[in-house]
Parts: structure tokens; sequence; C-alpha cells
């Protein structure tokens, strides 16, 4: 989870991505040797919300598969809405 508190800006945030994209494209794992897991990122209002989904729909593949965006009061219904599927 990128907790994104609009502290940090988004060229900073853009390279966090991007580096979670060089791991999915050289396939390496995620914690203990599982798969990458999904990045869920958190933002504090819809603004900001705006701002990083259009950041994430400019990188390249797979950003669909491997990011989401959800405003951070949100947060924990998506959560438990993805484990439930």
């Amino acid at each position: 989870m990128e907790v994104d508190q609009a502290t940090e800006s988004l060229p900073t945030l853009r390279r966090k991505l991007l580096a979670y994209l060089q791991l999915a494209e050289r396939g390496e794992n995620g914690p203990d040797g599982e798969v990458l897991p999904r990045v869920l990122i958190t933002v504090p209002d819809e603004r900001q919300h705006a701002a990083v989904r259009e950041l994430v729909e400019e990188l390249p593949d797979p950003t669909e598969r491997l990011f989401a965006v959800v405003v951070q009061q949100r947060a924990a219904r998506f959560m438990a809405q993805m484990l439930r599927e």
C-alpha cells in the first residue's frame, strides 16, 4: 500500500510506481517469494485521486493489473471487496 498524503510531488510518486513496474517486468516475486501483489495507492481527496489516476494511466502496462487508486476514506471497503473476489 502506498499512502499518498499529497506531500510528495507527482514525479516522485511516478518514480516509485515505475519501480513497482520494473519488478513486475522482471518477473520478481513479492514478499516471502510469493506473487507480486497489487499496489493500492490511497489519496486524501478527489482532486489528488484524479491527478494520481491520470499519472497511473500514463504509465506503461501492466498498470491496470498492478495499481489501484482510491480515496483513503474508501480504502477499507475497496480492500474488503478485492478480498471477496
